[in-house]
């Protein structure tokens, strides 16, 4: 395998670290390189005001949970070197994402995020899921006239957006009026609009109009967030985009962009969409470019 070019990494320094792991690993009681990583990482102690993230050892995406036995913390660096220790050694192709999220360029991780996007839409076209099962569309004609003139058109998304946001909630939620309650249950898609420091760390840009610091990097990108249970649980999957662009324990001042559209933490909240209208193809009718929730494999 090749390893994508960084400025995180000095040339051949990730394949040099790996092979002196699999030199250590005969004299110790892992099993392969990654677990022998992380075990020398349990020791580490990293200097006094080194960034640190939350690490999954066993990745959601292969089951792994939030159980504290599960997770580590590591500095950024080390966190990058996990995911592309398991990508490595598993052949994982979302450790492999991961990585490659965190050391591309925000111009290289879009098109990666394209490309992602566009098979994640032939999958679904592939299994015949939601507006590419026959019966789905079937049904979906029984309920409707002739095909207007809107049809494909901006003021069709929108006015099916309107419909779903007033009657997907009470259909899908029991007539529950909670406003946050109805918001969880649906998709919505974020937009972040900030900086990147050289080590990786998200921030705002404080006040509007303020350009980012000489020694950051402007990024900009939308992500789409499943429905969740808590806005909690939002706040830190949009973190994983931007690692520490949001202080978890304020998340509560972030409920307010439910109604407002402004920007906390460089995040701002795009649209909303209903479960009906993802079915019926929504996502694929957007006029932007998006990362899906797979895109961050933790």
């Amino acid at each position: 395998m090749t390893t994508k070019k960084n400025t995180y990494f000095q040339t051949g320094e990730l394949e040099e670290l790996l092979k002196n792991l699999q030199k250590l690993k005969p004299d110790t009681e892992y099993t392969n390189e990654y677990d022998l990583f992380i075990g020398q990482c349990r020791d580490k102690i990293y200097p006094e005001g080194t960034i640190t993230e939350k690490h999954h050892i066993n990745p959601k995406h292969n089951g792994g949970t939030d159980e504290p036995s599960n997770l580590i913390e590591l500095s950024v660096k080390d966190h990058i070197i996990a995911h592309w220790l398991r990508w490595q050694v598993f052949n994982s192709k979302k450790d492999e994402i991961a990585y490659t999220f965190r050391v591309s360029t925000s111009e290289e991780r879009m098109r990666y995020g394209k490309k992602l996007q566009s098979d994640r839409f032939k999958e679904w076209k592939e299994q015949k899921k939601g507006f590419w099962n026959p019966g789905f569309q079937s049904e979906q004609g029984k309920k409707g006239g002739s095909k207007g003139g809107s049809a494909g058109t901006d003021a069709q998304f929108e006015a099916r957006q309107q419909v779903g946001q007033k009657y997907g909630p009470i259909v899908g939620k029991g007539n529950q009026s909670q406003k946050l309650k109805e918001f969880l249950a649906e998709y919505s898609i974020w937009e972040f609009n900030g900086c990147k420091t050289v080590e990786g760390r998200y921030q705002s840009k404080g006040k509007k109009g303020q350009s980012c610091p000489p020694d950051t990097t402007e990024e900009n990108f939308k992500v789409l967030v499943e429905p969740k249970e808590t806005f909690y649980l939002i706040a830190e999957t949009l973190d994983l985009f931007a690692p520490g662009s949001i202080v978890l324990n304020q998340v509560a001042t972030m409920y307010k962009l439910i109604d407002k559209p402004k920007r906390i933490f460089g995040w701002s909240l795009v649209k909303t969409l209903t479960r009906s209208e993802v079915e019926a193809g929504a996502l694929t009718e957007l006029p932007f470019d998006f990362f899906t929730e797979d895109f961050i494999p933790e």
